[in-house]
């Protein structure tokens, strides 16, 4: 068995704060409280070591102009193609990330 399959056992103290997060997080994931910690670690752990993130306003901001263009372009094309576009999004956003 390699080092990365071996799980150890850890010991965290949570505020009770954190502890309903992290409880939010495993069952909307279907996880257990262990599960959600350990994604949690894989996924923030990589980002705080570079000293990177995500900045959510930036990427919102990003987002917004490019809808805000594309529907200007095509509206420009065919005004009727606006609501198949905003319907499209609607159907990804609740397959993929809803």
């Amino acid at each position: 068995m390699s080092n990365s399959t071996v799980k150890m056992a850890v010991s965290v103290r949570l505020t009770s704060e954190e502890l309903r997060l992290l409880d939010q997080v495993a069952k909307v994931r279907g996880y257990s409280r262990s599960d959600a910690l350990r994604d949690a670690v894989r996924v923030a752990g990589p980002m705080i070591i570079s000293g990177t993130g995500v900045n959510v306003s930036r990427a919102l901001m990003s987002l917004e102009i490019l809808v805000a263009e594309c529907i200007d372009r095509v509206t420009d094309r065919d005004p009727g193609d606006v609501q198949r576009l905003v319907d499209a999004a609607s159907r990804n956003v609740s397959e993929y990330h809803a």
